[in-house]
């Protein structure tokens, strides 16, 4: 049996010395996804949430609103 565990806390989990897609990365990394649901996750998530030109950024950079 495969137990999943989920948390959703009160306040912002970014960790702002990382990029985005760092970011992205690191918490499908910890769902245990594969490079390649990864690379299609956050490619889907970027184009969705209309910041693909924010990538590289750090999230410290961003606007909070």
């Amino acid at each position: 049996m495969n137990n999943v565990v989920g948390i959703c806390p009160q306040h912002n989990i970014l960790i702002e010395s990382f990029t985005v897609m760092e970011n992205i990365k690191y918490f499908c990394g910890i769902k245990m996804m594969t490079d390649n649901q990864i690379e299609e996750f956050s490619n889907d998530l970027l184009e969705k949430l209309t910041i693909k030109d924010k990538k590289d950024s750090f999230v410290s950079t961003l606007s909070g609103g």
